[in-house]
């Protein structure tokens, strides 16, 4: 048996939001919620880009209610996300778009094979930006380069072999890559 509640609309705001940044959705019943509150069920169509909780508890003698909807940084795309309650399944598009970027420029990869070790330096336009090394082939964090002066950044990371290529990922959206010297 259907009960008389259903659920009516399912809004976000803003309905375009830059990575990283969030949306305020509401789903919004037919009538007001019965004694116990009514639990609505939320699916996101790529969490990856943007996630929803699990579901939204309209308060009883409430007819709506509130929750967020988080994005990745550096991400962007089209993501829908879905509420179900009463069997009626309502939907509201998000658009993620990528914020402005920095750019990096990588201008040490060196390996050391009798240390095994691994030196990267790099230079970034931004330099309130987290930059992190990751192995190029399978995408493994090898770890974060230290800030230094003037956008510099440094690491030396004790690495078992030779990744032959690494990435350079900011946290501001900015990437590089190159090939690894053995020395």
């Amino acid at each position: 048996m259907t009960p008389a509640t259903t659920l009516s609309s399912l809004n976000l705001n803003p309905a375009s939001v830059i990575g990283g940044a969030a949306s305020i959705g509401t789903v919004t019943l037919s009538g007001l919620a019965p004694v116990g509150g009514v639990a609505v069920a939320l699916l996101s169509s790529s969490s990856a880009l943007a996630a929803a909780p699990a579901s939204v508890t309209v308060p009883a003698g409430a007819a709506s209610a509130n929750f967020t909807v988080s994005t990745t940084a550096c991400a962007s795309g089209a993501v829908t996300i879905s509420g179900t309650y009463g069997g009626v399944t309502r939907f509201a598009g998000l658009t993620v778009t990528p914020g402005p970027t920095d750019t990096i420029a990588i201008q040490q990869t060196d390996y050391f094979a009798s240390r095994r070790e691994l030196r990267v330096g790099a230079k970034g336009s931004n330099s309130s930006a987290t930059l992190r090394v990751y192995v190029t082939s399978t995408g493994e964090l090898i770890g974060q380069l230290a800030k230094g002066g003037d956008g510099t950044y440094r690491g030396q990371f004790a690495w078992p072999v030779n990744p032959q290529n690494v990435t350079i990922q900011s946290s501001l959206c900015g990437r590089a890559t190159k090939d690894v010297t053995s020395k």
